[in-house]
C-alpha cells in the first residue's frame, strides 16, 4: 500500500503509510484502517493511514498465572506440551493442549455471568463440536490448587498423554 514510511502524527497516532492513491485509500478503508486527510505544504492534501499506538503486550491475569504454575508443577512445559492463547475454531484459548484438544480456561465469575458450569456457553458448545474438551475454572476453584491440579492430571491421564 504505497510507500512505507513510518513516523508519528502530532496526535500520537502512528503513521503507517504516506501518499495513498485513491485505490489504496479505498482498500485501506475496506480493511478497516482509519485514514485522515492532512495538508502537506502549499495546500496540497494527502491521505495518510493512521493506526492507534500499539497496545501493550498481552499479560497474564492472576488466575492465568495460577493455572500456569499448576501446569508447571505437573511437569508440563509451554511450547512443548501446551500453548498459551492458542487459536482454535474462532476463539483464543488461555491454555491449550492442541494434540489432545484439551483447553483450560480460567476466568473470574463477574466476567462470565456467575454461571456454575460453562462460563461462555456458545464458546463451549462450538469448541466441543470441534472435538475440544474445556476445563473452566473461576477464582473459587483456583483457591483449591491441589484439587485443580489433580483434576487436570486425571483428565490428561484419561487421554493417555505423558509429558
Amino acid at each position: 500500500m504505497g510507500t512505507k514510511k513510518y513516523g508519528y502524527h502530532p496526535k500520537g497516532l502512528r503513521v503507517d503509510s504516506l501518499g495513498l492513491t485513491e485505490e489504496e485509500l479505498r482498500e485501506a478503508r475496506r480493511m478497516g484502517y482509519r485514514t485522515q486527510r492532512i495538508g502537506i505544504g502549499y495546500d496540497w492534501n494527502k491521505h495518510i493511514l493512521v493506526k492507534a499506538p500499539t497496545p501493550p503486550k498481552f499479560s497474564d491475569t492472576n488466575l492465568e498465572k495460577i493455572v500456569e504454575d499448576i501446569l508447571n508443577d505437573l511437569g508440563y512445559i509451554e511450547g512443548r506440551d501446551y500453548e498459551k492463547q492458542h487459536r482454535a475454531y474462532c476463539y483464543n484459548l488461555d491454555f491449550a493442549f492442541p494434540r489432545l484438544k484439551l483447553a483450560i480456561e480460567p476466568g473470574a465469575r463477574h466476567w462470565h455471568n456467575n454461571s456454575v458450569h460453562s462460563f461462555e456457553p456458545e464458546k463451549d458448545e462450538n469448541l466441543r463440536r470441534e472435538g475440544w474438551e474445556i476445563l473452566w475454572y473461576d477464582e473459587d476453584d483456583l483457591n483449591d490448587k491441589e484439587r485443580v491440579k489433580e483434576e487436570i492430571r486425571r483428565k490428561i491421564n484419561n487421554i493417555d498423554y505423558i509429558p
